[in-house]
């Protein structure tokens, strides 16, 4: 009898190991269209993501919250990872970085009938310009001095106070801008214009935060399984979906 009860507790203590081992908890906002709640499909950045850990044996839960709310989590390992991060040197000190599984070509954003043209960081002299509160622009802009930077915690928070006046510019991926308006606020579409020279094209990665026991093993677990289906051709076939390829 003993020995049955011996074996039991091992087995379940096994069991739950390997369940933790072949579980990752991820954490990030809703980003339309690369990860979506309220879509059926999830979004491009959810579904490269759990194909690429399902072809290591892995499955990824997701909890979604405020962008600064998810990447403190990850910082303190209370979440696995991050999966729609995008590179500084900053970051770089805190998380360990996956390579790029997709990439952002952020524009910068007008109220209709507004003649400003990005021609370089010396074009934004004097502007007043919505930001969101932890998001990583890039180092130049983030010690830029000559512009002026509100935070805000939302990007459509941003939106309403473009069309209020009460910034000049905002900044986003323009799929992702159009995503969120026509899901928050369809009525602001046509009072807003997206401005032609592109800011910054930024790589999306997967980390986690260097202060996780288990960093590299997580973030090479993604990398090997991006290059697995890559070869096996399902990449493509999710970026053809959502008119990437």
């Amino acid at each position: 009898m003993k020995k049955i009860i011996l074996f039991l507790v091992v087995f379940f203590a096994l069991a739950l190991g390997y369940s933790h081992a072949g579980s990752i908890k991820a954490a990030t906002d809703p980003w339309p269209s690369f990860c979506d709640p309220s879509d059926p499909e999830e979004g491009l950045a959810v579904q490269i993501l759990r194909a690429a850990y399902a072809a290591e044996n892995k499955t990824v839960d997701i909890e979604y919250l405020p962008w600064a709310r998810a990447k403190r989590g990850v910082l303190d390992a209370d979440y696995d990872i991050l999966f729609t991060l995008w590179y500084n040197d900053d970051r770089a000190t805190r998380f360990y970085y996956s390579q790029p599984y997709a990439f952002n070509t952020v524009k910068f954003i007008k109220r209709k009938g507004d003649d400003f043209e990005y021609t370089g960081m010396d074009s934004l002299t004097g502007k007043n310009i919505g930001t969101i509160r932890d998001y990583a622009y890039s180092d130049e802009f983030a010690a830029a001095t000559h512009f002026k930077q509100e935070e805000v915690a939302t990007f459509i928070l941003n939106i309403r106070k473009l069309v209020g006046g009460r910034i000049d510019l905002t900044l986003e991926d323009e799929i992702v801008a159009r995503g969120i308006i026509e899901k928050e606020a369809p009525e602001l579409l046509d009072k807003i214009e997206f401005v032609d020279n592109p800011f910054a094209r930024n790589g999306i990665h997967v980390a986690s935060s260097l202060a996780h026991p288990r960093h590299k093993e997580l973030v090479g677990a993604f990398n090997r399984g991006l290059e697995k289906i890559k070869e096996g051709g399902q990449y493509d076939a999710i970026l053809q979906k959502y008119g990437l390829k």
